[in-house]
């Protein structure tokens, strides 16, 4: 506390007992002027570290499901340069995400359900979301979107990549023959929240033979526990049938992969038509 008091002295008003009591103190502790700007510029460091968790607890405490309505279709419109459509069947279909990403607890009675009235998959924020609809309906928009808002947001963030992004990029590094672009890619594919969008429409890779990338992606992505949400179309010919959509999860994947939808995913519906232009 002396030597801090005393570094705050502009060197022109110092007296020489202060002056030989910082240098027996530097002396004595190793600082050297170099030392000094390094401590400086980490002291900034950590004040700057201090001040952003100090606004991500204060922006995590104003989210509920008005405040993230709001930002969605403020950054909607900044992406898209279009308003959000609302009507019945787009309001109706946001909904659970916009109760999903705010954790409002209503989400937790929205859901696909059998011809019983029972969930698929018990509604839960441990889980990540499985959305299905017909093309073009606004799925990818809307959790492209959700991807925006939350960067850098601890408990929130999530990366996002589509399922042919995927496969053309594990191709690309494959064609390098350095094993280690492979796991650098597949380490950033394996770690933390994922959106992987338009997931059963991606070929298979072409490394080797045929390689289904993501069957292998989901299957390590699970084993680690990790929280993934994908968006899906219907099956062909079976549009507003989402059970036939997973199924699909079977032959384009295995039977692992589909047991383990109910355990990972929230399954939700958009219904509706495209809104593609």
């Amino acid at each position: 506390k002396r030597y801090d008091a005393l570094k705050k002295i502009p060197k022109n008003q110092l007296i020489r007992n202060q002056e030989q009591e910082i240098k027996d103190f530097e002396n004595y502790h190793g600082i050297t002027e170099s030392k000094e700007k390094v401590l400086d510029a980490w002291e900034k460091l950590k004040i700057k570290e201090e001040e952003r968790k100090k606004k991500e607890k204060e922006i995590i405490a104003s989210i509920n499901k008005k405040t993230v309505w709001k930002a969605f279709k403020r950054i909607y419109k900044k992406h898209y340069k279009v308003t959000f459509e609302e009507n019945d069947e787009t309001l109706q279909n946001i909904a659970p995400i916009i109760k999903y990403f705010s954790k409002d607890p209503d989400f937790l009675r929205y859901g696909v359900k059998d011809k019983d009235g029972n969930f698929l998959s018990k509604p839960s924020f441990d889980k990540g979301l499985c959305i299905i609809g017909g093309f073009g309906n606004g799925k990818t928009s809307v959790m492209n979107t959700m991807q925006r808002m939350f960067i850098g947001l601890e408990g929130y963030a999530f990366g996002r990549f589509s399922s042919h992004e995927i496969i053309t990029k594990y191709e690309q590094l494959s064609k390098l023959k350095n094993p280690e672009h492979i796991e650098n890619y597949w380490s950033t594919l394996t770690k933390g929240p994922l959106y992987i969008d338009d997931v059963k429409a991606e070929p298979l890779a072409l490394v080797f033979g045929k390689t289904n990338v993501l069957n292998n992606l989901f299957q390590v992505r699970y084993n680690k526990g990790l929280k993934t949400h994908i968006s899906i179309n219907y099956a062909p010919g079976h549009k507003d049938k989402p059970l036939e959509a997973l199924l699909e999860f079977k032959t384009k994947y295995s039977e692992q992969v589909y047991d383990r939808i109910y355990e990972m995913y929230n399954i939700i519906e958009f219904k509706g038509k495209s809104y593609r232009r």
